[in-house]
């Protein structure tokens, strides 16, 4: 039961908190109005005006779905593939070198699958839908020619063309898919996908937290700036060292993450489809027709 209400929590904590961190921020840049019952006017005096039909509770109910949807908005959005985009501007790393080196050598593996037992190199070029290696009759003619119309030999040419076309393209559409990766460790293990699941969420979570806080810690040097009260620019100090540390620890929750999805398609636990759709391509002889080029 516990393990069923975690994640949820995990998921609505979130964007409920980093909703109300920017709530607090918007407080403090209009001057950090109080309620007063006295006001008729403006914003608080309509609250006033309907307070009688509200109990506290309504009002914090709806001050709570106010947050929840701006946190929604305003939280880090790290299911993006080889990037974790805040709004649109901020791009940041999504999976450590290491891990990259891994999809590397799964890919290399799925490669040599590939050369071994001599898959169609045409065959391959049109299921990946890659550039093709001649476009011309012309070409297609002095590369017969070439290869003194050796059928084994054009074919092993085309595919080693089309193979070293498919390597970067492969490693970027793995590193990409590895949310629904996930889902399918969800099915093979779900201890592994536990973890994963727990290591992004709290990666989510401070990742997306440290901007308000960044923000909040501005706003509290500023103020203490023409202020006796000592308190508020070391709170900012403080506050500013604490979102570098949470910046730093949500990277190591984000690659920790994914590095649980990586190693199970390293060791064989999940599959990825790009190299399941190489691996069905059959051995077949050269390709006589070249209008479809």
């Amino acid at each position: 039961m516990l393990a069923q209400i975690l994640p949820g929590f995990r998921d609505f904590r979130t964007p409920l908190v980093t909703g109300y961190l920017w709530i607090v921020v918007l407080w403090i840049l209009i001057g950090m109005p109080l309620p007063d019952k006295n006001t008729k006017d403006g914003v608080m005096g309509a609250i006033n005006s309907i307070g009688e039909f509200f109990t506290p509770t309504v009002y914090i109910a709806a001050l709570s779905f106010l947050a929840y949807v701006i946190g929604m908005l305003l939280m880090v959005d790290i299911k993006q593939g080889s990037t974790i985009r805040l709004g649109s501007r901020l791009k940041l790393p999504y999976v450590s070198r290491t891990d990259r080196a891994v999809v590397e050598g799964h890919v290399e593996a799925a490669l040599h699958r590939a050369r071994i037992r001599a898959a169609d190199g045409y065959k391959i070029q049109r299921e990946f839908r890659l550039e093709p290696m001649l476009t011309t009759e012309e070409a297609y003619n002095d590369f017969r020619i070439d290869h003194q119309e050796d059928e084994p030999s054009m074919n092993e040419e085309w595919r080693k063309y089309a193979l070293r076309q498919l390597k970067e393209p492969m490693v970027e559409e793995i590193i990409k898919s590895i949310p629904s990766l996930a889902i399918k460790l969800q099915d093979k293990n779900a201890v592994l996908f536990g973890s994963y699941d727990r290591d992004k969420s709290e990666s989510e979570f401070r990742l997306s937290i440290a901007p308000p806080l960044a923000f909040l810690s501005v706003q509290f040097v500023v103020l203490g700036l023409d202020r006796s009260f000592l308190l508020w620019p070391w709170a900012g100090y403080v506050g500013l060292i604490a979102v570098v540390a949470l910046i730093v620890k949500g990277f190591q929750k984000r690659f920790s993450s994914v590095n649980v999805v990586v190693t199970a398609l390293e060791i064989g636990t999940i599959e990825s489809q790009m190299t399941t759709r190489l691996d069905a391509i059959p051995e077949d002889n050269y390709p006589k027709k070249t209008a479809s080029m």
